[in-house]
């Protein structure tokens, strides 16, 4: 049992009878939460009954609920220990479920104490597709009413509605159950009328429970695309997880392109069992894409996970077009913008010859200046040999 440092509350009321003289006495739990009451009375011809209620009054669905009842004679000697199952098997958060005991030396029951043995918590809930109307008035002990089961495709085994009869106090007079087609199969869509009759011709109200074998959760999708912006025609990878873990669970995942259309793709499983798929976006714009889960039966037909969908989107983009290269004689300009030298100069800064070069190709009758000059230089120097 788990305990985890919460609070229960058991309270305990008698329903005293002149045959019976019984106390009811509760005991203390670190449980939150989860209240049980419990009355006792002496029936005649039938023994000593206790009946009780289970209130679940936290934010999470329990299960496989246990309550004991043990009773004692006036000197305080043990007389026996009963457990009871309680039913429906899984308790809603926000509701409550009845029960009775009968013990088995009615006669000598002076104390009675009532206690929460064990439960759990679960994440599933009861088969939500079992639907009770029409139901009448309680007359002479008996009411009357329609069963249906809503679901379109399940067919639903051992369906019983559990009829707890309250007096006019609110104490529990009685509580019976009804087998929907015998307890046979109660085939999706189907409905039946029925009658529940109590042993006792005064109750005041009653509340009804359908029961099942089958208990049913709502799944967690969930959805990653490793890219949000990826470019056409490049493979992007999107990965899917389902919660709970089902081997044989179906999910169908469809691409909607933004030109229109549905495409279906089949998921890969991988061994830990979340999927995959791999898909290359062909043009430009927001994609759609949904997985959707399909109902489905799991743990031998007994749990029911319901249906659910998602969707998720991304924009593919166009690959980046590269700008042209441009190649001067000193530098070549790339698609970053930056200039490199990419040119080898073999020229001296210091050389003559270029010099000469500039200078001839930018003053006008520089060459027949130059030739002049060097002819009065000769001259002048044959001179003075003479």
């Amino acid at each position: 049992m788990n305990l985890k440092g919460l609070g229960l509350l058991i309270i305990a009321a008698a329903l005293l009878i002149p045959t019976a003289s019984a106390n009811i006495a509760a005991e203390n739990y670190e449980i939150e939460d989860i209240t049980v009451t419990a009355e006792g009375q002496l029936v005649p011809n039938y023994g000593y009954w206790v009946f009780g209620e289970v209130l679940n009054d936290g934010g999470y669905n329990i299960r496989d609920v246990v309550v004991e009842v043990t009773t004692y004679d006036q000197s305080d000697g043990l007389l026996d220990t009963l457990t009871i199952t309680i039913a429906p098997r899984i308790i809603d958060a926000g509701t409550k479920a009845s029960f009775f005991v009968k013990s088995t030396v009615p006669n000598q029951v002076y104390d009675v104490w009532v206690r929460l043995q064990s439960y759990k918590e679960t994440e599933f809930s009861n088969f939500p597709y079992i639907e009770i109307t029409n139901v009448s008035p309680v007359s002479e002990g008996k009411i009357t009413g329609t069963v249906t089961n809503t679901h379109p495709s399940i067919n639903i085994n051992n369906v019983e509605i559990i009829a707890t009869f309250y007096d006019y106090q609110g104490y529990i007079d009685d509580i019976k159950t009804y087998g929907v087609n015998e307890y046979g199969v109660f085939t999706a869509g189907a409905s039946e009328e029925f009658t529940i009759e109590s042993d006792i011709w005064t109750p005041y109200t009653v509340s009804l429970i359908p029961n099942c074998d089958l208990y049913a959760r709502n799944p967690t999708l969930m959805m990653n695309i490793s890219e949000k912006n990826p470019i056409i025609n490049e493979n992007l990878r999107i990965d899917f997880d389902v919660y709970p873990k089902l081997p044989d669970s179906i999910i169908t995942v469809t691409f909607y392109p933004p030109s229109g259309g549905a495409f279906p793709h089949n998921a890969h499983l991988y061994l830990d069992g979340t999927y995959y798929v791999n898909m290359k976006p062909t043009e430009t714009g927001e994609y759609t894409v949904s997985m959707e889960f399909l109902p489905t039966l799991v743990n031998g037909s007994r749990g029911y996970v319901e249906g659910a969908y998602i969707e998720d989107t991304f924009i593919a983009k166009a690959a980046p077009v590269a700008p042209p290269t441009i190649t001067g004689s000193n530098t070549t300009t790339t698609d970053t913008g930056n200039s490199t030298d990419t040119s080898t100069d073999t020229s001296s800064d210091t050389s003559t010859d270029s010099i000469t070069e500039q200078i001839t190709s930018r003053i006008p009758g520089y060459s027949f200046v130059s030739i002049m000059l060097g002819l009065g230089v000769l001259s002048m120097i044959y001179r003075r040999r003479l």
